[in-house]
Order: C-alpha cells, then sequence, then structure tokens
C-alpha cells in the first residue's frame, strides 16, 4: 500500500514561490483541504491566524483542531451539503457561515472556492495517484453581515412599529404598492396584504369620481408643482361601501427610486359623526324657532288680524257701493285696491311664519346681511311688542357678502332681539331702545350687534348664559343662546357680548366674508 499522507501535509507552502507570495500577502484565508468530513489541510496560508486566531501550523497538525471544527455547529451541516452540491455539478460555491475563532470570538466568513483534481507525489512509491481537493478562500465578512444583521432587526423594529401604527401606511410608485402596513390593509377591509400587492392600480382603492383629482396631486408633485399635502378623499372599502379617509402624502427615497409616501386616517365614523350632530342642532334650532314662534303668537296673531279686519270692511262697503242706485266705481276701485295691499300684507305675514317654523335641510349660500336684518325689523314689527321701543338701525353700506344659512342667520339675530325685549320689559316705554348694526369687523369678517337699553346680565348669571336649559324666563325653555352660539361656531365665526356704558348690554357675533 502506498504512503496516502502526501508530503505537502506537513509543510506550510507549495513548490510554487510565486503563488506563495502572492498568497501570504491577500486577505482572508487560502486553503487547499481534502474533500472529506475533517476537511483535512493540505495548505493555509498567512491570513489564517488574522482569521481564527490560529497559526496554519496549528491548524495543520494532527494535535490541532481540524478546519471544519472551527465551523459553528448550527452552521455545518448547510455548509458541506451546499458544498457537496457544487463540487458534483462540478461548479464553483459561494457559502456564508460562522466560525469559531480560538478567543471563543464568532465571525461571519465567505467561503468560496471549487474542487479540482491533482496529482501528487507520495513517499515510497514512485506511482502518482489523482485526488480530489477542494481550494479557496476564507474571507471576513463580520462586519458586512452585523450591518445587514442590524439592518434586517431595524426593518422588522420598523414593521412593528408600523403595523402597530393606527395610521395606515402606502409607499407607491406609479401606482404600484411598494410597501403597505396591516392598518390600511384592515382600514380598506382586505384579508391580507397580498390582496392589495395584486391590485392592478392602488388608484383602484379611489372613488371613480376622485380619481381624476388624487392622480393630478400625485404628478404634479413628481413634477415638483405645488399640490396639498394633506386632504381628505372617499376610498373604496372592500365591501363596496365608501369610506372617508384623510391623507398625508410626500415624495420619498425609496432603494434608490423616487416614490410617494402616504399616511391614512379613516375619518368615517368622525364624518358620520359630524352629519349626526349636525342633524341634532338643526332640530334644536327648530325646536327653539318654534318655541320663539310661540311666544310671539299672540302678536302675529294681532297684527294678522288688522289686515283681514281691514278686507272684510272694505270689501263690505264695496258691496254697499254696488247694490247703491248710483255706484261710485271710484271708491269701489279704491276698495279693491285697499283689499289687495291688505291681502299682501296678510300673505307677507303669513310667508314670515312659514319660513320661521318650517324644517329644511342646512344650506349655506352668499348672503346679504342687510337684507336679513331688514327682514328681521320686519317680522318683528308685526309681533306688536315693539311699538314703545324705538329701533335703530346701522349697516354699512356695501358690506361684503357672508357664507351662510340665510334662516339660521334669522334666527340668531331674531334671539337676540328677543333677548333684548324681555331685558327691557321692566324699562319704561320712553327709555326702550334696540339698535341692530352690521360694520365691517376685519379685512375677512363682519360684525353684527344687537344692543339695547335693558336691565343687563348680572355676573351670577353671565357664568351660566349659555348652557343649555339655562334660563332666567318663567316659561323659557333655555335654548335660544346656547342654540346661536352653537349656529355661529358652525359658521366660523364667534358670539360675545359687553355691558354698554349706561345700560343694557350688546350682543355681537362675526361670520367669515365671501
Amino acid at each position: 500500500m502506498p504512503n496516502t499522507n502526501p508530503k505537502s501535509i506537513s509543510s506550510n507552502q507549495t513548490e510554487d514561490p510565486a503563488f506563495n507570495s502572492i498568497a501570504e500577502h491577500l486577505p482572508g484565508m487560502i486553503y487547499r483541504i481534502q474533500n472529506n468530513a475533517d476537511w483535512n489541510t493540505l495548505y493555509l496560508s498567512k491570513g489564517t491566524y488574522e482569521l481564527t486566531g490560529y497559526t496554519a501550523e496549528e491548524l495543520m497538525s494532527e494535535e490541532g483542531p481540524t478546519l471544519a471544527s472551527l465551523i459553528v455547529a448550527e452552521d455545518y451541516d448547510r455548509v458541506w451539503l451546499e458544498g457537496q452540491t457544487a463540487i458534483k455539478l462540478e461548479q464553483p460555491y459561494e457559502i456564508t457561515h460562522r466560525i469559531n475563532t480560538k478567543s471563543g470570538e464568532q465571525k461571519w466568513v465567505l467561503s468560496k472556492g471549487q474542487a479540482k483534481y491533482t496529482t501528487e507525489y507520495y513517499e515510497n512509491s514512485e506511482a502518482t495517484i489523482p485526488e480530489l481537493v477542494v481550494e479557496g478562500i476564507l474571507l471576513d465578512i463580520n462586519l458586512q453581515k452585523e450591518t445587514e444583521i442590524a439592518l434586517l432587526n431595524s426593518e422588522k423594529r420598523f414593521r412593528k412599529i408600523v403595523d402597530g401604527s393606527l395610521e395606515g401606511i402606502l409607499i407607491h410608485r406609479d401606482w404600484q404598492p411598494v410597501f403597505i402596513n396591516k392598518s390600511l390593509v384592515k382600514m380598506l377591509g382586505y384579508d391580507s396584504d397580498e390582496q392589495i400587492y395584486n391590485l392592478d392600480s392602488m388608484s383602484s382603492i379611489i372613488a371613480a369620481h376622485e380619481r381624476e383629482r388624487l392622480k393630478a396631486y400625485a404628478q404634479a408633485r413628481l413634477e415638483g408643482e405645488k399640490a396639498p399635502n394633506n386632504y381628505e378623499f372617499e376610498a373604496l372599502h372592500n365591501d363596496g361601501s365608501i369610506r372617508c379617509l384623510e391623507v398625508e402624502s410626500s415624495l420619498m427615497d425609496w432603494k434608490g427610486e423616487t416614490a410617494i409616501l402616504s399616511t391614512l386616517i379613516d375619518r368615517t365614523e368622525k364624518k358620520r359623526a359630524i352629519v349626526q350632530a349636525e342633524n341634532q342642532r338643526q332640530q334644536l334650532a327648530h325646536i327653539n324657532r318654534l318655541n320663539m314662534f310661540g311666544e310671539m303668537s299672540a302678536g302675529i296673531a294681532h297684527e294678522l288680524n288688522q289686515p283681514l279686519t281691514a278686507i272684510v270692511n272694505r270689501c263690505a262697503a264695496a258691496r254697499n257701493r254696488i247694490n247703491s242706485e248710483q255706484p261710485n266705481l271710484e271708491k269701489v276701485k279704491e276698495a279693491l285696491i285697499s283689499i289687495q295691499e291688505q291681502a299682501q300684507r296678510s300673505g307677507d305675514i303669513i310667508s314670515n311664519m312659514r319660513e320661521m317654523v318650517k324644517t329644511k335641510q342646512s344650506k349655506k349660500q352668499e348672503i346679504d346681511i342687510a337684507e336679513i336684518i331688514h327682514f328681521c325689523i320686519t317680522f318683528i314689527k308685526t309681533e306688536g311688542f315693539f311699538k314703545n321701543t324705538s329701533i335703530t338701525t346701522n349697516v354699512t353700506e356695501n358690506l361684503p357678502k357672508v357664507i351662510g344659512d340665510p334662516i339660521q342667520i334669522q334666527q340668531v339675530i331674531l334671539n337676540l332681539i328677543h333677548n333684548s325685549r324681555d331685558a327691557m320689559q321692566g324699562v319704561k316705554n320712553n327709555d326702550r331702545h334696540l339698535t341692530i348694526s352690521a360694520i365691517n369687523h376685519d379685512d375677512h369678517e363682519i360684525q353684527v350687534s344687537v344692543s339695547d337699553s335693558g336691565t343687563g346680565i348680572s355676573q351670577k348669571v353671565e357664568s351660566e348664559l349659555y348652557q343649555s336649559f339655562f334660563t332666567t324666563k318663567k316659561d323659557g325653555m333655555g335654548m335660544g343662546l346656547s342654540i346661536c352660539r352653537t349656529i355661529i361656531t358652525a359658521h366660523k365665526g364667534r358670539l360675545w357680548f359687553s355691558r354698554n356704558a349706561q345700560q343694557g348690554v350688546t350682543f355681537r357675533f362675526t361670520l367669515p366674508t365671501v
């Protein structure tokens, strides 16, 4: 039997001086090993020590550890399998794994190599035996691998954070999603993120009537043009329902290319609550108008009775003249004209009453505050309660129009006027003064005020003035000022009062101009 130990097993040098010189100066560890489970070493370069903490001589001696024993136990089977697979296919291999150094530290290394057949001369034999050996290099990639692991852990932490976020997060490029979180999946009613990734385009989650607008925003943003960063839009839930989403969008770099980052919040329930609150406010406002109408009903009935009585009397007079032997047609004509005027007056009173008590959906529009004030003054004069009160109006000419619901603004002014009337009940007739004004408040608002010469508001009452169901009236509901403030706030205005220098108080409110 020939000696199966090659002569090079006892030396860390090859017979090629040029190769030896190059190998000793390369980073990492050059190796030549036998293709067996222990990877018996045939050659190791000087880089062995820097990489493993062992000298080449230690790893090549019979007493020292084998190269295979340095591989971390959990990685060995994988390394062996990948290596043997490449060898059988006669292909080079690249394997990433961990090794244990002499100091006990673990390092990540990259092993690159390939198997080949060599012919060695053995002692005590003149025969040459071909042998399969593996040649390669082991490179230290510990820093690189630690960075990769840190990035992976960072991505895991990032994913955990964004998946735990209440906000939906979407990153898309050309409307193709490249990142979504679980909150967005849940928000849109899908079972998994794969269902969203498989959509032809993220634009399909946008309600059809909104798509052109949002596509225009995205295109403008990508081209560096002005586009809103925060806005609301209607989205399609997976069940087909409409959801109202608020989105914050911006550009970002995603893996080297520009993408759009959008964070989304579901505002559907909030919108629904706002609508419900608005409906409740309108119902309360309607109840308040009915209550106010009830208080005014006696005076209105009195005012309505006057033109009706006049109509009856004029009709009787006209009939008598027509039945006379020589009818005075001119007098009959005068009577008919008077009847027409009184009927028109009655119709106006009834029309105003209907406007006050009917229920309708709030609809904001451009309104002329001077016309609203004129309507309110005409209306209160039908009551008969202000006959002993001097009424003054002070409306600045050419006031800008405001945005609002005319019926609700009328209601606010009439509420304030009726509060003034009640405050002046104990004041002598000649000392009752009501002033209604409308002026420019600033460049963006007008101010309406209702001032009286009544008994004023005490400090005790002031603290509870705007609370619902608080009233100083014997038969009052306590909703007037509360409704007024709610209406003005909904119109993006402000309601407050101040005490007059002489007597009484002035209530003021602002409304934004068009």
